[in-house]
C-alpha cells in the first residue's frame, strides 16, 4: 500500500446494516488512495436517541473485532470515534435510562444531554469506553458533545450545579443569579461567572478522565483524543492548554478541532472554520500534540458539499502546517460506493499534491500575517452586552476576505490584531509584548486596553456612545488610503447598530485620523480609523467599530482592503505582508528556510484570470501541478504587484513557490 504522507485518516462507520458491502468499499476506498489509517464509529445517530441500551455496545464492538484484525494485517492503523458520550442528538426520554437530564442556563431541561454530575451516567460512560477498549485500537476519539452547549443551550444548572457553584462563591445563589451573572457586561472576571465556568471545566475535564481511565484500564497503550468545536465556543468549557499540560502522560494526546464547514454555503463564511485548527493550536501551545482537524461533508448528499470546496479545505489545513486530518467523507446510511465515485476519484489523483504539499509545509508550521491574539478562555472574559456571550469571530472571516493573510507565529510578526475583550485575559507582559510592536486595535479591544490603564499609550482618552441616528464613513486625502483618498466607504447604520458596535472616541494630541464617521449630509460626526504614534515610537491604528459591522464598514471592496495594508505597513515600519489583489481570495504565506509558499484561494464562483498578488518576488516563482511537480510559472512584475498568467478556477487553489536560484 502506498503511504500517504500527508497521514490523513478516515472516519468511517461499519453498523448491522450490510456491514460486508461497507467493508468492501472501505477497502477499495484505501487501496485507491493509499490512505492508511481509519477511525471506526460506534453509531451513527441519525435515527437514535443520545443514549443506547445495554448490550448494544457489546454487540457492536464483536462485530467490528473482525474487521479491525483485517485493517490490521492489511498495515491500517484502525481507531474508534465514541459518537454519542454526553448526548450528541435529541435524548428521549423513554424510561430506559435513569439518568439526570442537564438544565439549561434557562432552567429548561435539556432536549439533548445528561448531567455530567450523575454517577449512573457516569458508570455508564466508563461501561461504553471500556468496551471499546477490549479491541485495543491505536486511539480511541471522543466525539464533541462533550461541552458547554447541547442542541444550542448552555448547560448544565441543575440543582446539583447550582449547590456546587453556590459553594465556590461562599453564599446561596438562585439559578436567576448565575444567569444574570453569566451575561455579565462588566470588564472585570464576574466571581460568579468564573465560578460557573470553572464548574464546567472541572466536570468536562473529570468525564473525559474517567473516560480515558477506563479505556487504558483495559488497554493501557491506547492513545486518547477529544473533539473540540469551533472559536470561540472551545473557550467556553475548558482551558485548553491547562488541560492537555495537565492529561499528557494520560494519554490524552490528540484532538480533532472542529472545522463547522460540514455543507457548502457562503463562500465568504469559510475562512473563520478553515481557520479553527490554527487558533485552537495557538491556545493549545504544545506541538507534542497530535492535532487532526475535522473535514466533515454532513449530510453527504449531492448538493451539500462540492469536491473542489474539500479540496480547498485539505489544501488549507496542509499549508497551515497539519498532516493528520480527519476526512469523513461518506454516509452512515449504507449508501453504495458509487454514490461517492467522485469524492474517490478525487482523493487517489490529488494524493501526490498533498504529499507535496507535507513535504514543503513542515508540521506545525506557523503561517506568516497578522495574528490575532484568542484567549484561552475568550467567553470568561466577554463583557455580554446584549446577550451576546457567543460571539462570532468575523475578524477571521473579514481580514482574510480583504486578501490579508493571517499569522500564527505571534512572537515574530510585525502585525497583530487585537480585536474584542480577549485582551482582558493577557498578562501584563503578554500584553506589553503586543503593545511593544504596535498594533491595529478594534473598538472592544481599544475599550479593554483603556480600562486595563492602557489608553494614553495607544492614544485613547476616552469612548462614548453616538448620539446621531445615521451614519457612515468617509475617507480623508491621507496618503495611506492610497488612490481611494475622499471616497465615501460604507453603508450608512441604524442607530441600533451604533449602540455598542461603533462609538465616538476621543484621542490625545498628534493621533491623525484618515477618516471620518459622517452623517448623510456628509457633516463630521466623529473620527473614524485612527493613527496614533506614542512618545516612544509605537504605532496604533484604532478602528472605532468591531466585527459585528465591519462588513457594513467594508463590504469586502479595495478600499479597506488597501487602507488595512498600507496601515499595517506604516505599523510596522515599511514592511508590508504578502496580500492578494483579487476580491475574495484568500493568500496563506509560509517562510520556510530558502522558500516562501504563497497559497491562493479562490473563493468566488468566478475563474480569476490572471490572478495578482502584492509581492516582491526574490528569484523565480513555480506552481504545485496536481501531480506534486514544481512547474514554471509565467508572470509579470510591476512595482510590488505580480500578475500571474494562471487562471484559478471557481473554488480553486494555487500554490505558488519561490525558489531560491540554485534550486530553479
Amino acid at each position: 500500500m502506498a503511504y500517504d504522507k500527508t497521514n490523513m485518516v478516515l472516519r468511517y462507520h461499519i453498523g448491522f446494516e450490510n456491514p460486508e458491502e461497507r467493508f468492501k468499499q472501505l477497502k477499495e476506498f484505501l487501496k485507491r488512495t493509499g490512505i492508511h489509517r481509519v477511525i471506526l464509529f460506534t453509531s451513527k445517530f441519525l435515527e437514535e436517541s443520545a443514549f443506547f441500551e445495554d448490550g448494544y455496545y457489546e454487540k457492536h464492538a464483536d462485530l467490528l473485532k473482525g474487521y479491525i484484525k483485517q485493517l490490521n494485517e492489511m498495515g491500517v492503523e484502525t481507531g474508534i470515534n465514541i459518537l454519542s458520550t454526553v448526548g450528541h442528538v435529541f435524548y428521549a426520554n423513554d424510561g430506559k435510562f435513569n439518568f439526570r437530564r442537564a438544565v439549561t442556563i434557562d432552567a429548561e431541561p435539556s432536549r439533548g444531554c445528561a448531567c455530567v454530575l450523575d454517577e449512573e451516567f457516569l458508570e455508564y460512560v466508563k461501561k461504553q469506553y471500556r468496551t471499546y477498549a477490549k479491541l485495543n485500537p491505536s486511539v480511541i476519539f471522543s466525539d464533541d458533545d462533550i461541552r458547554g452547549i447541547s442542541l444550542g443551550q448552555i448547560v448544565c444548572l441543575c440543582d446539583e450545579h447550582v449547590k456546587r457553584i453556590s459553594k465556590r462563591v461562599g453564599k446561596i445563589l438562585t439559578r436567576e443569579e448565575i444567569k444574570k451573572h453569566i451575561y455579565s457586561d462588566s470588564f472585570e472576571t464576574d466571581g460568579i461567572k468564573k465560578a460557573f465556568f470553572d464548574q464546567m471545566k472541572e466536570d468536562l475535564n473529570n468525564l473525559i478522565v474517567t473516560a480515558a481511565d477506563a479505556v487504558h484500564e483495559e488497554s493501557p497503550e491506547t492513545g486518547f483524543g477529544i473533539m473540540t468545536t469551533s472559536y470561540p465556543s472551545i473557550t467556553l468549557d475548558r482551558n485548553l492548554k491547562e488541560f492537555f499540560e495537565k492529561n499528557y502522560d494520560k494519554k490524552i494526546r490528540y484532538i480533532r478541532p472542529g472545522m463547522d464547514y460540514y455543507r457548502e454555503g457562503d463562500h465568504k463564511e469559510i475562512p473563520l472554520p478553515f481557520s479553527v485548527p490554527a487558533i485552537t493550536r495557538n491556545i493549545i501551545d504544545d506541538d507534542r500534540i497530535e492535532y487532526q482537524p475535522e473535514v466533515e461533508n454532513d449530510t453527504y448528499g449531492f448538493f451539500y458539499k462540492s469536491n473542489a470546496v474539500t479540496n480547498m479545505q485539505i489544501v488549507w489545513c496542509l499549508v497551515n502546517g497539519f498532516r493528520n486530518m480527519e476526512i469523513n467523507l461518506f454516509d452512515v446510511l449504507s449508501c453504495p460506493a458509487e454514490n461517492f465515485e467522485e469524492i474517490t476519484d478525487m482523493f487517489a489523483e490529488n494524493i501526490p499534491y498533498y504529499n507535496k504539499l507535507a513535504e514543503l509545509i513542515p508540521l506545525n508550521h506557523r503561517a506568516d500575517g497578522l495574528g490575532i491574539y484568542a484567549d484561552e478562555r475568550a467567553l470568561l472574559r466577554r463583557r455580554a452586552n446584549d446577550g451576546d456571550l457567543i460571539f462570532k469571530a468575523d475578524w477571521y472571516n473579514w481580514i482574510q476576505l480583504d486578501g490579508i493573510p493571517i499569522g500564527y507565529d505571534h512572537k515574530n510578526t510585525p502585525w497583530m490584531l487585537l480585536a474584542g475583550d480577549d485582551i482582558l485575559g493577557a498578562s501584563r507582559d503578554k500584553t506589553d509584548s503586543f503593545l511593544k510592536k504596535g498594533a491595529l486595535i478594534d473598538l472592544r479591544a481599544a475599550e479593554a486596553l483603556c480600562y486595563m490603564g492602557y489608553g494614553e499609550r495607544i492614544g485613547v482618552k476616552s469612548i462614548e456612545d453616538f448620539k446621531a441616528e445615521y451614519s457612515g464613513e468617509r475617507f480623508t486625502d491621507s496618503e495611506l488610503n492610497g488612490r481611494y483618498k475622499l471616497h465615501h466607504n460604507s453603508n450608512y447604520l441604524n442607530p441600533y447598530l451604533l449602540k455598542s458596535s461603533l462609538k465616538n472616541i476621543t484621542y490625545y494630541d498628534n493621533a491623525e485620523s484618515i477618516s471620518y464617521i459622517i452623517d448623510h449630509h456628509h457633516n463630521r460626526l466623529g473620527r473614524g480609523v485612527t493613527l496614533f504614534e506614542n512618545n516612544v515610537g509605537e504605532r496604533f491604528c484604532i478602528l472605532p467599530f468591531d466585527t459585528n459591522i465591519f462588513l457594513q464598514f467594508t463590504n469586502v471592496n479595495n478600499k479597506r482592503k488597501h487602507q488595512l495594508i498600507n496601515v499595517l505597513t506604516w505599523i510596522a515600519r515599511g514592511k508590508r505582508p504578502v496580500c492578494s489583489e483579487d476580491a475574495k481570495v484568500v493568500v496563506n504565506v509560509n517562510t520556510v528556510d530558502d522558500k516562501k509558499i504563497i497559497t491562493l484561494f479562490n473563493l468566488t464562483s468566478d475563474i480569476i484570470k490572471k490572478p495578482k498578488i502584492l509581492y516582491e518576488v526574490k528569484n523565480k516563482l513555480k506552481f504545485i501541478n496536481l501531480s506534486g511537480e514544481e512547474e514554471n510559472l509565467c508572470y509579470v512584475e510591476n512595482e510590488g504587484t505580480v500578475e500571474i498568467d494562471k487562471p484559478i478556477e471557481p473554488l480553486g487553489v494555487l500554490v505558488i513557490v519561490d525558489l531560491k536560484k540554485e534550486n530553479q
